[in-house]
């Protein structure tokens, strides 16, 4: 008998099942975490606290998002509705509660991997034709959409009502609420963190690290998801990620790395200059980038106001090597340090912040450097 229960096939596999669930849940944190280094509005990503994932936006506002992933059914209205076993709320009721209670909600969100039932139970409302009505552009919401909307607020108030969830509350939930089960399958959300994370380095920070470099960065990301989510019974501020201490982690595991070959120039002026081990210098001058890249994001400085700052330190540099044609080496350096300790005591005083100082004009110097060529000991007529 113990044989025939070992090579039979299992219908079902809960256990197994509800651990690919968490572990996909936190897979969707993470992405939740590298989206939030681009969006300054969202300040903490939380698990486990109410909610699976809750996003705090500024002013104390809540994404609530209820995480799913199926592979062996659709998901359809009926299942979204109906309490599981031993449970008083479905989904959707977990998901409006919140509001219900007076908090200070913006959007609820039922997200994962999964199919959308196109069968409306016999009820005449599907889960599809909810979705992508939510999901209608604004200029599209017309006299008809509206119509619909106000069918489907009826029909789920009736349904809803059971589990204590008032018409208003059913109203105002579906105004926020966002359905999307196409987010990546539970075998590929790894991978797609580590492109999304490239990506957005690259678009913000303009740094490109390597595959498995990007795969380092989500591997403790993902960690320290997953710390937070051993957290019972505790205050959501342990159970959190905030946005300063995700970018400390992306910003020094980046740090770490040596630069790839592409990113040598960010170094030839420096190289040149002080001839010293160029591993060592490009790891310098690629931090003191990255810290004038990622100051420049955080504090929405744009492209004219860079390229301002770019073009004083060229005029200085400039003007300094006419008048010391001669300089080079060490000599040279010195004098370019005195540029930016001037430069970075009138930006600072300007800005009255003192992260505008010395470190940051150095930082836009090396970002200056990594795109041109500088022949400092060759060429008088060097260019940045």
């Amino acid at each position: 008998m113990a044989k025939q229960l070992i090579s039979t096939p299992q219908v079902t596999d809960p256990g197994t099942e509800g651990i690919i669930g968490y572990d996909y849940q936190r897979g969707l944190a993470v992405m939740l975490c590298i989206k939030m280094v681009e969006n300054h509005q969202i300040e903490n990503v939380v698990c486990e606290f109410h909610e699976d994932i809750v996003q705090i936006r500024d002013r104390n506002q809540l994404e609530l998002v209820q995480v799913k992933k199926t592979q062996s059914k659709n998901w359809t209205l009926h299942n979204l509705i109906t309490p599981e076993k031993k449970q008083k709320l479905g989904v959707l009721g977990k998901l409006l509660m919140p509001i219900q209670g007076g908090k200070d909600v913006i959007k609820i969100a039922f997200w994962g991997h999964g199919k959308l039932g196109i069968s409306d139970d016999g009820s005449g409302f599907s889960l599809s034709e909810l979705a992508a009505l939510l999901s209608t552009p604004e200029s599209s919401k017309d006299a008809d959409w509206l119509t619909r909307l106000n069918q489907f607020t009826e029909y789920l108030s009736k349904q809803l009502s059971l589990q204590g969830i008032s018409a208003e509350t059913v109203k105002a939930g579906l105004l926020m609420l966002d359905i999307n089960l196409a987010f990546p399958h539970p075998s590929a959300i790894e991978n797609e963190n580590c492109h999304l994370l490239l990506h957005t380095l690259k678009k913000i920070w303009a740094i490109e690290l390597t595959l498995e470099e990007a795969k380092i960065v989500c591997n403790e990301i993902y960690n320290r998801v997953r710390q937070i989510s051993h957290h019972p019974l505790q205050p959501w501020t342990v159970k959190s990620i905030s946005r300063p201490e995700l970018i400390d982690i992306v910003q020094k595991r980046a740090e770490e790395f040596s630069p790839a070959a592409n990113r040598e120039a960010t170094l030839t002026t420096q190289e040149k200059l002080i001839r010293v081990e160029l591993e060592a210098k490009t790891k310098y001058a690629f931090q003191k980038r990255l810290n004038a890249m990622v100051l420049r994001y955080e504090t929405s400085i744009d492209s004219a106001e860079w390229q301002g700052y770019r073009t004083e330190i060229d005029i200085r540099c400039r003007k300094f090597r006419e008048e010391y044609p001669s300089l080079t080496g060490p000599e040279l350096w010195q004098g370019l340090l005195q540029i930016f300790s001037d430069l970075g005591n009138k930006w600072e005083s300007a800005k009255n912040d003192a992260r505008f100082g010395y470190d940051f004009v150095e930082g836009i110097f090396f970002d200056m450097t990594g795109i041109c060529e500088v022949k400092w000991m060759r060429n008088r007529n060097y260019k940045l």
